[in-house]
C-alpha cells in the first residue's frame, strides 16, 4: 500500500507540473509543486479544480453517485417537501419531459416566493421560449443575466439572444452574442455568434469569426483544446456550411 500511494503521488505531482506547463502558470507554481510537501494536492485544489472540464467532471460525478431521480419522484418530493428547491428540481424535470406548461407553473410558483431565484429565472425563459412566447422569455432572462452574468457558463446568453431575435429586434440579439465573445471569448461562444450572424445574412462577418476563433484555438493550452473539440468541430463544419476553405 504504501508503494502504491507513492506511485499515485509521483503520478499526480507529474501531471500537476505537465499542467502547470501547459498553462502557462506563474513559476512560483513550479516551485510549490517540485518541493513544496504535497504541493502537487495543493496545486490541485488551488487551480486545476477550477477548470471548465473539472467541474463539468465533478458534476456528473455527483449526478452518477447521487442518481437521476425520476419525475414521479421529483413530484413525490415536491409534495412531501414544498421547498423552493424541489419545486425547482420538480420544474426541471418536467421541462426535460418537454411537459412545459406544467414546467412554468412551477417556476412561476418559485419566482412568486423568491422573484431573484437563478434558477426559476432560467426555467421560466426556457418555458416561455419552448412555448413561443418570445417576448415573455426576455424579462426572467435579461433579469438573470444582470444577476448573474456567468451563470451556468452563461447559458442565459445565446437564450435571450435567441428570444430579442424572435421578437424581431435583431441588433440588440447581435450586440448581446456580441458582448458575450468579449466577456468570454470562448470558442462555443464564437460558434454562437457565428450563427446569428450568418442567420442575419452577415456570411463574411461569420465567417471571419469563426476562422479568427479557430486560429486561436490553435495556440490555446492543451487542456483549452480538448474542452474545445466539439465547439471546433461545429465551427468548421459552419465553414464548410459558409462555402469557406479550411
Amino acid at each position: 500500500m504504501p508503494r502504491l500511494l507513492a506511485l499515485l503521488s509521483v503520478a499526480l505531482k507529474i501531471w500537476m507540473f505537465v499542467d502547470a506547463v501547459r498553462r502557462r502558470a506563474d513559476a512560483h507554481w513550479f516551485w510549490v509543486i517540485a518541493l513544496v510537501p504535497f504541493g502537487e494536492v495543493v496545486y490541485f485544489f488551488a487551480v486545476k479544480i477550477r477548470d471548465r472540464d473539472m467541474q463539468t467532471l465533478g458534476r456528473r460525478l455527483r449526478a452518477s453517485l447521487k442518481g437521476r431521480a425520476s419525475l414521479a419522484e421529483l413530484q413525490r418530493r415536491a409534495e412531501l417537501t414544498p421547498s423552493l428547491a424541489n419545486r425547482v428540481a420538480l420544474g426541471q424535470g418536467l421541462f426535460d419531459a418537454r411537459r412545459y406548461e406544467e414546467a412554468r407553473r412551477h417556476f412561476e410558483h418559485v419566482l412568486e416566493q423568491q422573484p431573484d431565484d437563478k434558477d426559476g429565472l432560467f426555467g421560466l425563459g426556457l418555458c416561455r421560449l419552448e412555448q413561443g412566447d418570445a417576448a415573455g422569455a426576455v424579462g426572467p432572462l435579461t433579469r438573470l443575466i444582470e444577476l448573474h452574468r456567468g451563470y451556468r457558463d452563461y447559458a442565459a446568453w445565446p437564450e435571450l439572444a435567441t428570444a430579442l431575435w424572435r421578437t424581431g429586434d435583431k441588433d440588440a440579439s447581435l450586440e448581446l452574442v456580441a458582448d458575450l465573445v468579449r466577456t468570454a471569448p470562448w470558442l462555443v461562444h464564437c460558434v454562437v455568434q457565428a450563427r446569428f450572424l450568418r442567420d442575419a445574412g452577415r456570411r463574411a462577418d461569420a465567417e471571419r469569426v469563426l476562422r479568427q476563433a479557430l486560429e486561436d484555438d490553435r495556440f490555446a493550452p492543451g487542456y483549452v483544446r480538448r474542452q474545445n473539440r466539439s465547439a471546433a468541430r461545429e465551427a468548421r463544419r459552419m465553414l464548410q456550411e459558409l462555402g469557406a476553405k479550411q
